[in-house]
């Protein structure tokens, strides 16, 4: 956001802040500024000059949303431009004469309150940023959210929440996610007032919401996908590439739609057909639900990308995720098929890109795709789809600026990157606080006379002992080290005597073999782990009876990154960077945990 529009918000929040009429008190306000009587303000709003007059008494006033509470706005605003008079735009007016409005006071406070932090989460706004968009202390905005302090007037401060909002989230794909949480359609929020009114709505009259956390949908299909059943399913062995294709087209461009849709198509053949086998890099903002609603692209687009997979072509993606948390989760779900094949590098730019102009820029070593369009207007956009080694070349060198200014969403490790990944648990097990949610137990946390008991009674091979083995003693000081200068919680499935032991995680050395300690054993293991409790306080375990996952572990590395561990088909791990990935997994807790814990509270 620039710093004219930050102005001209807290502008706005000021004069709805400084405002403390009632609504005649108001209205009479703006009648003296302008110098204006009942009867001309009523002719300009197109109201009766009794209902006017019944406003400038008390005796009546109009809803918070009515139309002729906007009428009203409208006329003043119009009188004053006539008559070169300063009263603030019609905007401001009708935020001013609605915070005013007795409608707004009758608030349930706890349900605002619910609200607007399901509001904050949803869009991903901090308190701090809250509190500089409403021109008010962080402090104060910290103690409302906690409780410990209310708005000195509600109608003021959810009018100003809502005049801030209005502003900041004002592009097309943000009215799409607002529509969706507010209960109505973009075309309903195509102006910066409506956007205002509904959310002040929201926050002021509309039942509590509660809070549908997008990660556990996210972790079930993670946890549950099987790599070679997808591959089975869409026939990925049975895929046939096309010989390449020497002579083409040097430049095509494409206009509207449909030709969008093209173009996209004709980028992943020429890809395919080519011999070239050089990275592709992808970046694209433009919007996807028109392109989603034709299930026959969707299908040819995923055949293309599975082709270009089994070429054997690495991607770096650069995701859009600036947007609300369950719309990026949702978002990240589809591409969990192609993440598991280790060929995608994701990234991501750190703040909002401009809402005006939405880009599009794709390359691979025989193809580039461009495109532009204005935001709501993809129809009219155009793209252009080059296929000369010139244009290609000045395409990459573009493609590479943009990775240079994104982050990386997420690392992803398979079984070739093994020795990346042990590198990057080095610096885990020296973190100062980690809690880890696990499906299974990660094996340094047994001794090593207990851990050569569990191999020797498995049917493991020689060569995989061994393998665990050096694993182990590299890591397992790391751990004693670990517990002796950090916080550590642990949490594990509980075991009954009726039941299966617990299962030994082998996901860390990429060992997708199945080895589950006997009763006897778990015992042994859960007895090692209560001593380890008390020998270090920091270390703490906790034993769920209802384990939502089987097949992944989750470390958490407080503010800074979260493992989220597959065992199986494949086993993969993925270290996620982005911050409001990392603080939704701190909040998140699937484990119900039962308070049979040892070590310190």
């Amino acid at each position: 956001m620039n710093d004219q529009k930050r102005t001209e918000i807290c502008d706005t929040v000021e004069s709805v802040k400084d405002n403390a009429m009632k609504f005649n008190e108001q209205i009479n306000h703006y009648l003296k500024l302008t110098n204006t009587t009942q009867k001309e303000l009523a002719d300009t709003a197109g109201l009766s000059t009794s209902t006017i007059s019944r406003y400038c008494s008390g005796k009546k006033e109009p809803s918070y949303s009515s139309t002729e509470m906007k009428q009203i706005a409208a006329a003043f605003a119009g009188i004053a431009s006539a008559r070169n008079i300063d009263l603030g735009s019609y905007e401001e007016i009708l935020s001013a004469l609605q915070s005013s409005s007795q409608d707004m006071l009758r608030v349930d406070y706890e349900v605002f309150l619910s609200n607007l932090k399901y509001l904050m989460d949803y869009l991903n706004v901090r308190s701090s940023e809250l509190a500089r968009g409403i021109h008010v202390d962080s402090s104060n905005i910290s103690k409302i959210l906690s409780g410990t302090s209310h708005p000195g007037n509600i109608n003021h401060f959810i009018s100003s929440v809502a005049v801030y909002l209005a502003h900041r989230f004002s592009s097309t794909n943000d009215r799409l996610s607002l529509a969706s949480l507010l209960g109505t359609s973009p075309d309903e929020l195509t102006l910066p007032p409506a956007v205002q009114d509904r959310i002040a709505r929201f926050l002021g009259s509309h039942p509590r919401v509660e809070a549908d956390d997008p990660l556990p949908h996210f972790l079930t299909v993670l946890d549950q996908f099987d790599l070679n059943d997808y591959l089975k399913k869409v026939h990925f062995d049975d895929i046939k590439l096309p010989p390449a294709v020497p002579h083409l087209t040097n430049r095509k461009e494409y206009t509207g739609l449909q030709r969008m849709m093209d173009s996209e198509l004709d980028f992943i053949s020429t890809t395919i057909m080519s011999r070239s086998m050089e990275d592709s890099i992808q970046y694209s903002d433009m919007p996807l639900e028109e392109m989603a609603a034709d299930p026959e692209f969707i299908k040819k687009y995923m055949i293309g990308m599975a082709m270009m997979l089994k070429k054997g072509l690495h991607f770096h993606i650069i995701h859009d995720v600036n947007r609300p948390l369950p719309e990026m989760m949702i978002g990240l779900e589809s591409w969990i098929p192609l993440y598991m094949t280790g060929q995608i590098s994701p990234y991501y730019f750190p703040s909002s890109q401009n809402s005006v102009f939405c880009h599009l820029l794709k390359v691979s070593g025989s193809a580039a795709l461009e495109g532009t369009a204005i935001s709501g207007n993809q129809k009219d956009g155009k793209y252009i789809l080059y296929r000369s080694r010139e244009d290609i070349e000045h395409c990459r060198t573009r493609a590479r600026q943009m990775l240079d200014k994104a982050q990386i969403l997420m690392d992803i490790y398979r079984s070739d990157r093994r020795d990346l990944y042990h590198q990057q648990l080095e610096s885990i097990y020296r973190a100062p606080k980690i809690r880890l949610i696990c499906s299974s137990l990660p094996l340094m946390f047994l001794s090593r006379d207990l851990l050569n008991d569990v191999l020797n009674d498995s049917d493991l091979p020689q060569e995989v002992f061994s393998v665990i083995m050096t694993y182990y003693d590299r890591f397992r000081p790391l751990l004693i080290s670990m517990l002796e200068q950090s916080r550590i919680q642990l949490i594990l499935p509980e075991t009954t005597d009726d039941e299966t032991g617990l299962p030994l995680s082998l996901s860390d050395l990429f060992l997708e073999e199945s080895v589950v300690l006997d009763q006897r054993r778990s015992a042994a293991a859960v007895n090692e782990l209560e001593e380890l409790a008390q020998k270090y306080p920091s270390f703490e375990t906790a034993y769920d009876p209802d384990p939502v996952f089987r097949n992944t572990n989750i470390t958490i590395i407080e503010n800074k990154y979260v493992v989220v561990s597959k065992e199986k088909s494949p086993a993969i791990h993925f270290v996620i960077h982005h911050r409001k990935m990392v603080r939704a997994f701190q909040d998140y807790n699937p484990y119900h945990m039962n308070h049979q814990s040892t070590g310190s509270e």
